[in-house]
């Protein structure tokens, strides 16, 4: 794997386009495989974008939960376990994708780096970079500044002692939009439009309920109500690229 190039002072960077003066790696095709891995008939190992000393970086596909959760039980493949085992040693989680979402995955190769990475999350120092299709056409840019009350991992309230809604930011762009002659309700057409967006908080399916409060829905969003012709594929909701600072 080639060596990503030189890194600026106080900065790392997985994937992605990011300012001048910031190293980066290519950011990753968008492939059917990733947007619908249930497609592929074999179950192999995790793709490594990105490893050193300290940490490791994998591809994520749609379906697959990064550790073990109570709201899936019958689940028995998960990233943690997965990275482990490609590995050889011990790994630690730092973060954590939906299992709906695809993308970058980092894991700690020691206690301390595991430490150091989950605190940068906690800390908001980590700049994170998303790419989702969205049904129905955005503004061509914006920022949804809404705050979002405590949820459980099944998305519901959550059940333990009430608490004030969090601050939850979120900015995003409109990247491209396409009609397609599908009716879907009492409309004749589809729109869809791809957006990169870029979160500022950390709340709990964050980006799912900022799109919906915009009144613009992620097909990686199960369908409810509504039909949605990409509710086929589990998720083009993907997480491209990260950056934060440096140890010194």
């Amino acid at each position: 794997m080639a060596e990503p190039g030189p890194t600026p002072p106080g900065l790392r960077n997985i994937a992605g386009a990011f300012p001048p003066g910031c190293a980066s790696l290519p950011v990753l095709p968008m492939t059917a495989t990733m947007l619908a891995p249930n497609l592929v008939d074999t179950d192999p190992p995790l793709p490594i974008v990105y490893q050193d000393d300290h940490l490791v970086a994998v591809h994520k596909p749609s379906g697959l939960l990064v550790h073990r959760s109570m709201i899936d039980r019958h689940e028995t493949r998960f990233a943690v376990q997965t990275v482990r085992n490609q590995l050889g040693r011990h790994v630690y989680a730092v973060h954590r994708l939906d299992k709906g979402t695809s993308g970058i995955l980092l894991f700690g190769l020691s206690p301390e780096a595991g430490r150091a990475l989950s605190q940068a999350f906690e800390q908001q120092q980590v700049d994170k970079h998303y790419l989702a299709v969205v049904r129905g056409w955005p503004a061509e840019s914006g920022e949804i500044d809404y705050p979002l009350s405590r949820q459980d991992e099944d998305g519901k309230p959550a059940r333990d002692q009430p608490a004030p809604a969090q601050q939850a930011l979120t900015r995003y762009q409109r990247l491209a939009t396409v009609e397609l002659p599908v009716a879907v309700d009492r409309y004749p057409t589809s729109r869809y439009a791809l957006v990169a967006l870029q979160p500022h908080t950390g709340r709990r399916h964050q980006l799912r309920r900022h799109l919906k409060h915009i009144a613009t829905r992620s097909s990686a969003t199960p369908p409810t109500a509504r039909a949605d012709i990409t509710a086929g594929l589990p998720s083009s909701l993907a997480s491209p690229a990260y950056s934060w600072p440096a140890p010194p």
